[in-house]
């Protein structure tokens, strides 16, 4: 495990940034410097809406949608998380309490990381934890330059985690032992979830 180093280019152009298009409702981006805030969406679908509401939106956007238990999965995203995604969402008690991005595609993956990262920390901050796991320092510079990290395509790790507002954020970049692809996911659970995932763990 090693921790994430940020490329100079990088840390400037998110200072640059005035929040973030992907990961706020339109027009509800804090300003920087504001108070976090905990999130209420992400690529459209919002936090506490119902199952049919969620439906709804994935259907208007022109996605095929699906339910399996209490998980909801949508062919693709409400609104554009800047990058191809297809959604997953979680209900607690009838409502939406956790979302899903994955990147939708089997290439362009580091790309998509560095717009994610970048989009993060400028409507989040610094991540409370950033790490890798078996990732060297080219592979590392790879993935800075947006281009798909030679060591992902064996074993590696990226994991970015925050907490804002009793709710949890994660983007995590990974190839599981044996998957032909990596995968990109952005998870945002409210607070309802994370306090469900506690609950489960004790």
């Amino acid at each position: 495990m090693r921790l994430f180093v940020v490329a100079t280019w990088l840390v400037a152009s998110v200072a640059a940034a005035q929040g973030t298009p992907h990961f706020w409702p339109e027009g509800a981006a804090p300003p920087p410097g504001a108070e976090l805030r905990a999130p209420s969406e992400l690529a459209g679908f919002a936090f506490g809406w119902t199952t049919t509401r969620a439906q709804r939106a994935c259907v208007a956007a022109g996605h095929r949608w699906s339910v399996e238990a209490s998980t909801a999965r949508c062919s693709g995203p409400a609104r554009d998380p800047g990058f191809p995604a297809q959604v997953s969402l979680r209900f607690c008690e009838g409502r939406v309490c956790e979302i899903e991005a994955e990147l939708a595609a089997a290439s362009g993956w580091g790309g998509a990381y560095v717009t994610a990262l970048r989009a993060l920390r400028a409507a989040f901050g610094r991540e409370q934890q950033g790490r890798f796991r078996g990732a060297d320092d080219a592979c590392v510079a790879e993935l800075e330059a947006g281009r798909d990290g030679a060591c992902f395509r064996r074993d590696g790790q990226a994991r970015h985690y925050w907490v804002a507002g009793g709710s949890e954020l994660e983007l995590r970049l990974e190839r599981a032992l044996g998957a032909p692809d990596p995968r990109l996911r952005v998870v945002f659970r409210a607070a309802t979830r994370v306090r469900e995932i506690d609950l489960a763990s004790n």
